[in-house]
């Protein structure tokens, strides 16, 4: 099924060569970005300091293209200096993002859709703010990773009563790829409801078919 995808996803690409004129492809805006978290850390054990250590958390360098006004992008490297897993080098690097937006690419209003390492639109990871010095709830506990290799339908619902996206993804996130990717993708729904201002409901699907 990764394979299909991935053929289904080079053949649209393709289509999308042919019909759009060469000219479409012409970059009108390119913006660049770089974010840096850095973090401090001491720890005290049996009044002996255990740890006491610098470190690049995280750093995002990205360029942000804009083809059109219906066709965007974003390209993101992620670059930090812990050791969490097994990585225990100076400095580790990942693919973040690298994803198109193709807005009006299917007859429904205010909607986009997205190919490529995209972002994981299930409960609050993906426009986690960092109200809290730790990562959101659902990248905590590995219930999903913020990104992830797959398409995404995201669109606004009418007279601004929520928000909404369907995605059909790898199922590992961006820190997998090769054998390591399931055989068979995840289906996710998610959807964000606003009855009132400043009141907010919604919830997150996820259904991840056996290898």
């Amino acid at each position: 099924m990764v394979k299909r995808l991935f053929g289904t996803t080079i053949f649209f690409m393709f289509l999308v060569s042919l019909f759009v004129p060469r000219s479409v492809f012409a970059l009108e805006e390119l913006k660049l970005s770089m974010e840096l978290w850095n973090r401090y850390t001491a720890t005290i054990q049996n009044n002996a300091w255990t740890k006491r250590q610098f470190s690049l958390e995280r750093g995002y360098l990205g360029l942000e293209p804009k083809l059109t006004d219906k066709i965007s992008g974003r390209f993101t490297i992620d670059i930090y200096t812990d050791n969490k897993g097994d990585y225990k080098e100076a400095a580790g690097l990942k693919l973040k993002y690298a994803y198109l937006d193709f807005n009006g690419l299917i007859p429904i209003p205010d909607s986009k859709v997205s190919l490529g390492l995209v972002k994981h639109y299930f409960g609050f990871i993906y426009d986690w703010d960092y109200t809290t010095i730790e990562k959101s709830f659902e990248d905590v506990e590995s219930v999903v990773k913020s990104t992830d290799y797959g398409m995404v339908l995201f669109g606004y619902l009418p007279m601004g009563l929520g928000e909404y996206a369907l995605s059909m993804l790898n199922g590992e996130g961006y820190s997998k790829g090769g054998s390591s990717v399931n055989t068979q993708p995840s289906y996710e729904g998610n959807i964000r409801l606003i009855p009132l201002p400043g009141f907010q409901l919604g919830g997150s699907v996820l259904h991840t078919m056996d290898s």
